[in-house]
C-alpha cells in the first residue's frame, strides 16, 4: 500500500480480476454514481453491516443473507462483499434486476458481473440474481416470491430505488413496492429471531409522490397524533407539523421519512410476533440540481423482535416485582422517528464543506468502479465537476 492510499480500498475492495474482462472500460457515469453515494455505501451500509454484525454469529459458515436491487454492475454487492471479505464471511446474495432495462438488454453487462463475482472468495454459491422486477414479490404464485422464501431470511434487505416507493395509486391491481414489502415483511417477521437492516432509497419530491399514497402516508402519521399528545407535540417542536392548523405544513421530505416509516412500524408491531422499528443514520439529496430541496432519500432502519419478560401478577415467585413486563407500544417507537427524520442529513451541504471527504469518497468511487469495469480515471474527472 502507498503512503497516500486509503486503507479502507484495501480491505474492502481488493484488486479486481483480469479473467474475461473487455478491453473498452466503460465512462456512462450516472447520478448514482456520483461520490456522495459512496458516503451512503462506508457510513450507512457498511457501517451499520459492521454493528449488526456485533450481534449475529457467523459461525460453521453461516452466510450474512442478502436482499437487494443490484443493478447490472452489482455496485452494492461488491461493497457489501467487501467487508464480508474482509471479516472472513460468506455472502449469499439475492438480487432481482428488471429484464426490460433500456440500459442493458441481453443482459451482458449483468452476466458478466455474475460471473466475476461468483468466482471471488466468501461468494456463496447459492447467489443468485433473479431476472424479474422486485415488484412481483407481491404475488405470492410468482417466481420473485418463490424466490425470496427459498433464499430467506434475510440479514440484510437493501431496496435501492430510482423512483418513488409512493409512486403507485395504493389498492390497484398491479404489481407494486407496498405490496411487495408486505410480502417480505410478513416472511421476516415468521422466520426470523435476529435483528436485521432495512435500506430503502427513495425520490421524496412532491411529484414523486401519488397523491392517493400521500394521503395515506399522512393517515399514518395523523392516526398517531390523534393518539398521543405528546407525538402530537413533538411534531410541531421538531417538524414543524401543526395539526392545530387547517393546513398541517407537511413537506414531501417528512411525509416519504416519517410516513414510510410509520407505516413500517404498523407492519412491523401488529400482529405477532411483534418485531420494533428504529430509524438509523439516514441522508438526503438532489438528483436534479434545479430542485429547491433534496429530492432524494436514503433511509436505514434496524428491526429487531420485542421480547417481553413475564409478569407474575399472581405473587407466586420469589421476586415478581422485578420482572413487571413493559407492553411495547407503537407510539413510544414512533417518538423515535421524529427525532430520526428531523437529523436527516443532507449529504450535498456536507460533502461540498468537507473537501478532504469529498475527495475521499471520489478515490473509494473509483476503486469500486473500476472493479466495475469503468474507468477509474474518467471517473474521477466526471466526479470532480460534481
Amino acid at each position: 500500500m502507498t503512503e497516500n492510499q486509503d486503507p479502507f480500498l484495501d480491505e474492502f475492495f481488493p484488486a479486481p480480476p483480469t479473467h474475461n474482462r473487455p478491453t473498452t472500460l466503460k465512462s456512462d457515469f450516472k447520478p448514482w454514481h456520483k461520490p456522495r453515494k459512496q458516503w451512503v455505501r462506508k457510513f450507512q451500509w457498511i457501517q451499520e453491516v459492521e454493528k449488526l454484525s456485533q450481534q449475529l454469529r457467523f459461525e460453521n459458515g453461516r452466510p450474512l443473507k442478502y436482499l437487494s436491487l443490484p443493478g447490472k454492475d452489482l455496485l452494492d454487492v461488491r461493497c457489501i462483499h467487501g467487508w464480508c471479505q474482509a471479516n472472513k464471511v460468506n455472502l449469499r446474495f439475492l438480487g432481482f434486476n428488471d429484464p426490460s432495462d433500456p440500459a442493458d438488454p441481453n443482459d451482458s453487462e449483468l452476466n458478466l458481473s455474475v460471473a466475476e463475482l461468483a468466482q471471488r472468495e466468501f461468494i456463496d454459491c447459492e447467489s443468485l440474481v433473479v431476472p424479474d422486477k422486485f415488484e412481483r414479490i407481491g404475488d405470492t404464485s410468482s417466481i420473485a416470491y418463490t424466490r425470496m422464501i427459498e433464499a430467506g431470511p434475510f440479514d440484510i434487505i437493501n431496496l435501492d430505488l430510482c423512483n418513488s416507493i409512493a409512486g403507485h395509486v395504493p389498492l390497484e391491481k398491479q404489481d407494486d413496492y407496498y405490496n411487495a414489502i408486505f410480502r417480505i415483511i410478513e416472511f421476516q417477521k415468521s422466520k426470523k429471531a435476529q435483528p436485521w437492516l432495512l435500506f430503502i432509497t427513495t425520490r421524496a419530491n412532491e411529484k414523486a409522490v401519488n397523491p392517493s399514497a400521500g394521503r395515506k402516508l399522512f393517515q399514518c402519521i395523523e392516526d398517531n397524533a390523534k393518539l398521543s399528545d405528546e407525538f402530537r407535540g413533538r411534531l410541531a417542536t421538531e417538524l414543524g407539523i401543526d395539526f392545530s392548523l387547517s393546513n398541517p405544513g407537511v413537506t414531501s421530505r417528512n411525509l416519504v421519512g416519517l410516513g414510510l416509516g410509520k407505516w413500517l412500524l404498523k407492519l412491523l408491531i401488529d400482529g405477532q410476533p411483534k418485531w420494533s422499528l428504529k430509524m438509523l443514520d439516514s441522508a438526503e439529496y438532489k438528483v436534479y440540481p434545479p430542485s429547491a430541496a433534496p429530492d432524494m432519500l436514503s433511509l436505514a432502519f434496524e428491526c429487531s423482535l420485542i421480547v417481553q419478560p413475564p409478569n407474575d401478577s399472581v405473587g407466586l415467585a420469589r421476586h415478581p416485582n422485578t420482572l413487571i413486563a413493559e407492553v411495547a407500544e407503537e407510539k413510544d417507537f414512533a417518538l423515535g422517528l421524529i427525532d430520526s427524520v428531523k437529523n436527516i442529513m443532507d449529504l450535498d451541504v456536507m460533502m461540498h464543506g468537507d473537501e478532504q471527504l469529498r475527495k475521499t469518497m471520489i478515490d473509494e468511487a473509483a476503486h469500486l468502479m473500476t472493479d466495475a469495469r469503468y474507468d477509474g480515471a474518467k471517473y474521477k474527472a466526471w466526479a470532480m465537476n460534481w
